[in-house]
């Protein structure tokens, strides 16, 4: 084609445009992130009577089998039926020998004997200073210096000034026994009773029932008293003896309780013995005192 033509051929615009670039969008630094909203969950109605209607049905059949439960009839369960093993053979009962008894008392602790009451303090019980009409309130009813228990210990009167004894003031009396060979004093008011037809126990016994007891004993070969005591007492010992003098000058030992006196003469004994019989107060201590004093033979 001639060059004149292409020159004249008019220019058509174009239009189609060229694509453009998308913008970036570029956070500043430091700005925080931008929330995004989800969009709410929508359940719809059909979904809300499909869980019901499933509720629904779980219920009713619990409920259906708990009736049907109810009304079916209960089995026992069988018992078992245990077999009792017979008993074993009894074996032969063996009978111990008796033990043997032992050779030695066992030692008892001695019971508190309490003293009766004195008011005054001079060693006779108001028991006694009744008996011997002395003042319960005065330690020295006759006014001789000399206190009434003293007095009524070594035989003198407590109602009397000394020397006046108490045989001469009548407030006791003697008791002799011709068969035994022996003498001694006892209250006035006292009973005295033979418990043998050989008078080989004679008892004093005083209003309230406390006694006195006077024993005549046999001694074979003669023993001296400290040996018979230790060998007839039991659980005597030597260093508990106490030695004991009459008015008279004989000569004799008390038991360690001091309730029992001796007195040895031509192979026998002689014992004078205080008897509370299971009382827990002595009222006639002082007085027992005075009969083994008073003692004669």
């Amino acid at each position: 084609m001639p060059e004149s033509n292409l020159q004249s051929t008019p220019k058509v615009a174009s239009s189609v445009q060229a694509p453009q670039e998308p913008e970036i969008f570029v956070m500043p630094r430091g700005a925080p992130m931008p929330k995004i909203k989800k969009p709410p969950i929508k359940i719809s109605r059909a979904a809300y009577l499909l869980f019901g209607g499933v509720v629904f049905i779980v219920v009713l059949g619990g409920l259906g089998y708990w009736l049907v439960q109810s009304v079916k009839p209960k089995v026992e369960s069988p018992v078992a039926v245990v077999s009792i093993p017979p008993p074993p053979p009894e074996e032969p009962l063996i009978v111990l020998p008796p033990e043997e008894s032992p050779t030695t008392t066992p030692e008892v602790p001695p019971a508190i004997i309490r003293s009766g009451t004195d008011a005054d303090s001079d060693g006779l019980t108001d028991a006694e200073e009744d008996m011997y009409k002395s003042n319960p309130f005065n330690p020295d009813t006759d006014g001789d210096n000399f206190i009434d228990g003293n007095e009524i210990f070594h035989l003198y009167s407590p109602i009397a000034a000394t020397p006046a004894t108490m045989l001469d003031s009548g407030l006791v009396s003697a008791y002799r026994n011709q068969k035994r060979g022996y003498a001694l004093w006892y209250p006035i008011g006292w009973q005295t009773q033979s418990k043998d037809a050989e008078d080989r126990e004679i008892d004093f016994i005083a209003p309230g029932g406390e006694r006195v007891s006077f024993i005549v004993s046999d001694n074979p070969g003669n023993k001296s008293l400290e040996n018979w005591y230790l060998a007839t007492e039991a659980n005597a010992k030597i260093e508990d003896i106490k030695p004991f003098t009459t008015k008279s000058g004989k000569s004799g030992i008390q038991s360690e309780d001091r309730f029992a006196a001796y007195f040895a003469k031509n192979g026998v004994i002689f014992t004078i013995k205080y008897n509370l019989d299971n009382r827990a107060n002595i009222e006639y201590r002082t007085t027992y005192g005075m009969m083994m004093r008073s003692l004669a033979y």
